[in-house]
């Protein structure tokens, strides 16, 4: 399991965002989400801080709380 992964899909079934929703928000490939959201594909740092800062979160603030 990734934690990161799993927390990326929370917020966005909470936020009721789609990965078109986080390509469009980001300007990243629909591919680099999709792997991410449902090949469960560990993202990058800079990926995961694009995704997360889309979803209204930083990798530093996920960070502090692990």
């Amino acid at each position: 399991m990734n934690v990161i992964n799993d927390l990326i899909r929370e917020l966005m079934y909470q936020q009721d965002k789609t990965i078109k929703d986080i390509c469009d928000d980001t300007g990243l490939p629909y591919f680099t989400v999709k792997s991410v959201v449902v090949y469960n594909i560990s993202p990058t740092t800079d990926i995961t801080d694009i995704i997360l800062r889309s979803l209204g979160e930083s990798l530093e603030e996920v960070l502090g709380l692990y």
